[in-house]
């Protein structure tokens, strides 16, 4: 899933990518946006990573 993403990522939140480069953890979520009308559009590089969070950056965040 991790190599996946990495392939998805063309555009969006610089510091979501750079922690996506990292690592996808198990309990990871990256959410991208394809401006597409039909599913088969889906390509390479194409996705807008909207939004990245892990455990790590849920814990940063929180201040624990």
């Amino acid at each position: 899933m991790h190599e996946l993403a990495l392939v998805l990522a063309g555009s969006g939140d610089p510091a979501g990518r750079n922690a996506l480069i990292d690592n996808l953890p198990t309990s990871g979520l990256a959410v991208f946006d394809f401006k597409i009308d039909d599913w088969a559009d889906v390509a390479f590089r194409r996705g807008r990573l909207v939004l990245f969070v892990s455990p790590r950056l849920l814990k940063q965040t929180s201040g624990d």
